[in-house]
């Protein structure tokens, strides 16, 4: 079995849970799989989880600070049409006045979640999901 890894853009400053830094700190780009879970006193299939959880929670957030692209502006639009109706373009070309140009996606959604209610920005924050942004 090939040795685990961490994954690109995780630091040591990452937060995470206690339950996931047990595991990431027993991975040191040299054990596998069963010899991080024979550390840890955790089973195997739990530490190649939670690797895999901890991967995906990086590229999110890796994805969330990037600068924003016009691929992924438009999805937001989509998702905030669907909560505000033809006034999401409005409220996202405001974003990009009162912030500049050079957005990341977490700037564009935390902006946009103040001008929402709770009920809509719930229903928003469905909306990412489903489309993938978040």
């Amino acid at each position: 079995m090939s040795p685990l890894t961490w994954p690109d853009g995780l630091t040591p400053q990452t937060p995470l849970p206690y339950s996931m830094w047990r595991v990431m700190d027993a991975i040191d780009g040299k054990r596998d799989a069963a010899a991080v879970a024979a550390q840890t006193g955790l089973p195997e299939a739990e530490v190649t989880s939670v690797q895999a959880q901890v991967t995906r929670l990086v590229q999110r957030v890796t994805a969330r600070t990037q600068p924003l692209t016009d691929e992924l502006e438009k999805r937001v639009t989509q998702c905030l049409v669907s909560v505000v109706g033809p006034m999401a373009s409005v409220m996202i070309d405001e974003v990009f006045e009162d912030l500049g140009d050079t957005l990341t996606l977490d700037d564009l959604l935390s902006h946009l979640r103040t001008q929402l209610s709770p009920a809509q920005t719930e229903q928003f924050t469905r909306q990412l999901q489903v489309q993938g942004v978040t």
